[in-house]
């Protein structure tokens, strides 16, 4: 569309040829048409306007409508700049900007900029925003640090030695800034209303504390979003308070700060490359923006250490200003972060003893017989619901260390429920007496089918399959002398009147010792070898 309107342009003043200088096929690759400017612009002024006209985009008739997301991030902006309330409502300060005709941030820092006594500074600042870096390098780009800009406006000298070798100064440039100095300043003093100083004072900020700093604290309160902090253990790198990341070469004096206010920047994502900033005293954020810094507790599963961490932050957006241990914390919060650590690890985390491992399997054994009874025990339900069963017996524990006392029968019980647990020995056993007289312990480890491990001479006379809760049959593994399963059944009767035999012709031989009756329903049962007569 551009070589159009220039063909166009050219064709009105008379006939003629217009040569486009690229190929045909350089000429089918180009778009159509650019993309509109308001598509891509920083909306912060139009929004800014629109509230000062009472005035909502939407009620506007638009060639193209401004995009939402452009719109919702001008809003952000002039409410963390103060200019808007929460609600888009135009503020005092704000009604002063627009008249302004300056950008948000710019008459931001010229407003507060006077509030401070530090109006020439801020015009100086500002300046050298609009007008453009009047600081040239030979071999390299300058330092990122705008006080060698201000040094050569006569505001002061610049961090480090002098301007350094290799440095010189745009003249035009420079002259440019003072020229839009003067017109700040006196745009400034036409505009001047006492008000603004008394409304500065109302809301507690104290010149006091930006006197030793003026550049870095006008920079931070027009650039809130971008104040930044240094990463820790990264030279050079800082995160901003927006949540972007920005870095500076690492031999620029800019590296060393602790916190800095990002001026210019390229477009590089989230790791941006800084052209032009300024430090900060990171202790003015707290005087600078009261109400914009947060107390947060936090309270979270370190899943490298295994233990509950609770920390108290001081927060100015992405950036923690201060952290400390939360020792206060309640206790209630810290159980629900030692459920999350739980969840996470894999009930593996907590101290399964034997007895423990026994109890769930006999519950789960329970739920399959009568899930309208007995609460699932499956290791998905018990992660979901850990605060319920779990929970209260976790009262006084941060760390891994801390499960060893915990006391996970009582906790499997406190789930299963009281009246469940007088009924739990009568339908699901432990144990079972065998016609020997000995008490074997039940495998439940398989819920659909508990195994009952008994040698074949304990379970002489016996004549039926034992049952449990009231009607499920066991698995009986029948074992040799040696401990070894020779049959497995859940019809003891079908075995004695069968493969017994088969089974007692096999290993009479092997156990001679062992009493191998022709007919067990009659025999004596046995625990260990039968004692010799005489």
């Amino acid at each position: 569309d551009a070589a159009d309107q220039r063909r166009g342009r050219a064709g009105r003043t008379g006939p003629g040829v217009c040569w486009r200088l690229w190929s045909p096929d350089e000429d089918r690759g180009l778009v159509a048409a650019r993309t509109p400017q308001i598509a891509e612009a920083d909306l912060a002024p139009v929004v800014l306007d629109l509230a000062a006209f009472g005035a909502r985009a939407e009620e506007l008739r638009w060639l193209d409508l401004p995009p939402e997301a452009a719109r919702s991030q001008a809003e952000g902006l002039l409410v963390a700049l103060e200019l808007l309330t929460d609600e888009g409502s135009i503020t005092e300060s704000g009604r002063r900007v627009a008249d302004l005709g300056v950008h948000p941030r710019i008459g931001r820092m010229l407003i507060e900029g006077e509030r401070w006594g530090a109006l020439e500074a801020a015009a100086r600042l500002a300046a050298l925003l609009t007008e453009g870096d009047p600081l040239r390098g030979d071999r390299r780009a300058p330092p990122v640090d705008v006080s060698w800009r201000l040094d050569a406006l006569g505001e002061r000298r610049g961090r480090g030695s002098g301007r350094g070798a290799g440095l010189r100064i745009d003249e035009r440039v420079l002259s440019a800034a003072r020229r839009e100095v003067d017109r700040l300043l006196s745009r400034m003093r036409t505009h001047s209303n006492s008000s603004s100083v008394h409304e500065g004072a109302a809301r507690g900020t104290s010149p006091e504390a930006v006197v030793h700093d003026p550049t870095g604290c006008l920079a931070a309160v027009a650039y809130p979003d971008r104040v930044g902090l240094k990463r820790e253990g990264r030279h050079g790198q800082f995160i901003t308070s927006g949540g972007r990341g920005v870095r500076v070469f690492d031999d620029d004096p800019m590296a060393r700060e602790e916190a800095i206010v990002a001026l210019r920047l390229d477009g590089g994502g989230q790791n941006a490359r800084l052209f032009l900033a300024a430090a900060l005293d990171r202790s003015s954020l707290e005087v600078l923006f009261p109400e914009r810094i947060a107390s947060v507790q936090e309270i979270g599963w370190d899943s490298r250490n295994k233990r509950v961490v609770a920390v108290e932050e001081r927060r100015f957006g992405a950036l923690v200003l201060r952290r400390a241990a939360w020792a206060e914390a309640p206790r209630h919060l810290v159980s629900r972060a030692l459920c999350e650590g739980i969840r996470t690890e894999g009930l593996t985390l907590l101290p399964w003893r034997r007895d423990d491992i026994g109890l769930r399997d006999r519950l789960r054994f329970l739920h399959g017989v009568d899930p309208s009874s007995w609460p699932s025990f499956d290791d998905e339900v018990l992660l979901a619901e850990l605060e319920d069963w779990l929970g209260p017996f976790l009262d006084g524990m941060r760390r891994v260390e801390d499960l060893r006392r915990l006391d996970l029968t009582a906790a499997l019980g406190h789930r299963a429920g009281w009246e469940n647990m007088r009924r739990i020995d009568e339908l699901a056993p432990a144990r079972l007496e065998v016609p020997s007289g000995s008490r074997i312990a039940i495998d439940y480890s398989d819920p659909s089918a508990p195994v009952l491990p008994v040698r074949i001479q304990e379970v002489f006379g016996w004549t039926d399959t034992p049952r449990i809760a009231r009607d499920v049959p066991l698995t009986l593994h029948l074992l040799s002398p040696a401990s070894r399963p020779v049959q497995v059944t859940r019809d003891l009767r079908s075995f004695w009147a069968d493969a017994y035999f088969d089974v007692r012709r096999d290993l009479r031989g092997r156990y001679p010792k062992h009493a191998w009756p022709e007919d067990p329903l009659a025999a004596t049962a046995l625990r260990g070898v039968p004692r010799r007569k005489g």
